[in-house]
């Protein structure tokens, strides 16, 4: 009644843009990085493609550890949608999947064979109501340079060397917060692959400059910056970070999605990662 074969995005082109056009949030660099990397499976129902799946394998580097990262079924298959997923988890091997609470589908069949469920991340958009003016200016923050990268690296102790990837270069702009020749912390703006419309921002604030409005000053000079350029900024953080949380939503950001990480295996090596 059913196959899986191995396909690609652009194969799936139909679906895969019904899906973004009807989807009710935004994609941040997180989970579209995962997509990205995940490989492809077209669903075929009695002869006719209806949809697609993906799954990213050994995320976080870690040897067998597949996570489901998207599920796509046209409505005239919707009533197959269930044995299709659970052939999805035993076939391949599925321990996780990445997904939205806005993800109605794919939310909704995970839950339907989950083993446990923990918040991965806040998902965050631009309120736009007044917040208090930031701590530092924007006078005080400029575009890094290729030069300063051994300097981000040393004071980030590292944070951003994920920039240095192939698929990263020419996809971001990296932002220094400097007072008084003090470097105070480094912002982030990266281009989106999915949702070309958006960009998602990214701070680090240097261990001994936090608790000033720093890492608030660069969320919202980023977020000027990204609409002067004519987007719309995105951001987020994992769920136990809770001074960031402050810091995202004190500048004026709201979150009215989350990223769950649902279980599919009671396993405690795959659980507890």
């Amino acid at each position: 009644m059913y196959e899986f074969r191995e396909s690609n995005f652009e194969e799936n082109s139909i679906c895969f843009n019904h899906f973004i056009d009807s989807f009710s949030a935004d994609i941040d660099s997180f989970q579209e990085e995962h997509i990205l990397k995940s490989r492809v499976f077209s669903i075929i129902v009695d002869g006719i493609n209806q949809g697609y799946f993906a799954f990213c394998e050994n995320v976080f580097e870690i040897e067998d550890f597949t996570v489901l990262t998207q599920f796509v079924l046209d409505n005239a298959a919707i009533n197959h949608s269930q044995p299709i997923f659970n052939e999805i988890i035993k076939e391949y091997r599925i321990k996780s999947a990445f997904v939205s609470s806005a993800d109605q589908l794919f939310l909704a069949l995970s839950m339907d064979f989950h083993k446990s469920v923990t918040m991965q991340a806040y998902m965050y958009i631009d309120g736009k109501a007044p917040v208090r003016r930031a701590e530092f200016s924007r006078s005080c923050m400029f575009p890094a340079k290729e030069e300063d990268f051994p300097e981000v690296k040393r004071l980030s102790k590292g944070y951003f060397d994920f920039l240095l990837s192939q698929d990263k270069i020419g996809r971001f702009q990296l932002y220094i917060l400097k007072s008084h020749e003090t470097i105070l912390g480094f912002g982030l703006l990266e281009d989106a692959m999915i949702m070309k419309q958006t960009k998602s921002l990214g701070i680090y604030t240097i261990e001994e400059h936090r608790k000033k409005g720093v890492g608030r000053s660069m969320m919202l000079h980023l977020k000027e910056i990204c609409y002067n350029q004519g987007y719309k900024p995105l951001t987020g953080c994992n769920w136990y970070n809770h001074a960031s949380k402050y810091t995202i939503e004190s500048a004026g950001f709201i979150s009215k999605t989350r990223l769950f990480k649902v279980e599919f295996t009671n396993e405690k090596k795959w659980v507890s990662i």
